[in-house]
């Protein structure tokens, strides 16, 4: 869901490659300076230097304006990345993923889609897991598989009420008919990070096909706002460092007994505990951190935070972090400051007779 700051080797080798080449091109016109002028052939010793220098200057600016113009594309496709987290395609829907250079690709995704819509479609609610009722309700609204998606929608929402992502869709597809009721899911929705930027998009869109010049301009306003400190409130939601400040998480206790039922489902987690980092940009939107230990040594640590990031319903942004992996000390300081989750699994057979519910 979030936007990180990724380390490419191929992009450092590249440049560590085109200053070895730059460093010989200018070694062989220094010896070949040097010999015209032992014979004295000095206008064309000046000339070589002069196309040297044109040459480099410009070499300069051409790699500086292509890399200028990869950044722009890796932010173009990181915003639909970001879309698509939204509308469900990351979300467990699909695995062809995005890809904006082949038609190929994203026709293979519509089939792996209809073939998994195609799986859900029998099934009722209480046989699916709410990963499948999240890509039911969205798949079966997008190849119009239903005719009343938006029971559905609802549904899934009564089920899940802390789910903002589905507030977003719910109130997308009201606005899209010029339903204003629309508004009442997108300001809870309006509670997530993530969702600012596409919620003002969403309403620039609506006021401009109302003709609300007013309204439109006051969203126009919240946008420049937002994007003008997003790249900072992004980078200060994807990392964490010792040098963060850590405090009492404000969550909700329901929203808590959430994520705990959730790691209830998870074998491989003994313990969990979570609180809060300190943003300096937008701090109205909390950043979590949430602490896990895992159960036993030979639990994949990789793997085991792979599926707590792809497969949990986190509120907003939430980094996950192991009580032993590489940020042992500041889960150490989660395990002090944070809330422990519940994580106990009931067993029937262990309650007493006497809290047992009576047969009827």
């Amino acid at each position: 869901m979030n936007t990180a700051v990724s380390y490419n080797p191929e992009k450092k080798w590249a440049m560590h490659h085109s200053l070895k080449v730059s460093l010989w091109i200018w070694l062989a016109f220094a010896a070949a300076f040097g010999v015209l002028l032992y014979f004295d052939q000095t206008i064309i010793a000046i000339a070589l230097l002069i196309y040297l220098i044109v040459r480099t200057v410009s070499s300069f600016w051409y790699e500086r304006y292509k890399r200028e113009y990869q950044n722009y594309q890796e932010e173009y496709y990181e915003l639909f990345r970001d879309i698509n987290d939204i509308l469900g395609v990351n979300r467990g829907v699909g695995q062809a993923g995005f890809d904006a250079n082949t038609d190929e690709a994203n026709q293979r995704q519509i089939e792996e889609e209809k073939k998994l819509l195609k799986e859900l479609l029998p099934k009722n609610k209480d046989e699916m897991t709410r990963r499948e009722r999240w890509q039911h309700a969205i798949l079966s609204e997008r190849y119009h598989a239903t005719a009343e998606p938006m029971k559905l929608f609802l549904m899934y929402k009564a089920d899940y009420p802390n789910d903002l992502d589905m507030d977003y869709l719910i109130g997308k597809v009201l606005l899209e008919k010029n339903n204003k009721s629309g508004m009442t899911f997108l300001k809870k929705a309006f509670r997530k990070f993530n969702l600012i930027l596409p919620i003002c998009e969403l309403l620039i869109d609506y006021y401009y096909r109302l003709g609300d010049e007013k309204k439109l301009n006051d969203w126009l306003n919240q946008k420049n706002i937002f994007t003008s400190v997003e790249n900072e409130a992004k980078l200060e939601r994807v990392s964490i460092s010792l040098n963060d400040t850590l405090i009492e998480t404000s969550l909700s206790e329901a929203w808590m007994q959430d994520i705990a039922e959730q790691l209830r489902q998870v074998e491989d987690i003994k313990a969990a505990w979570i609180c809060e980092k300190i943003v300096n940009h937008y701090p109205e939107y909390p950043v979590y951190v949430l602490a896990i230990q895992k159960r036993g040594w030979f639990v994949d640590e990789q793997k085991l935070l792979s599926i707590l990031n792809s497969e949990l319903d986190l509120p907003d942004t939430t980094i996950v972090i192991t009580l032993h992996g590489k940020n042992k000390k500041i889960a150490k300081q989660v395990k002090k400051l944070g809330n422990q989750l519940d994580l106990y699994k009931k067993s029937k057979f262990l309650t007493p007779f006497w809290k047992k519910p009576a047969i009827e």
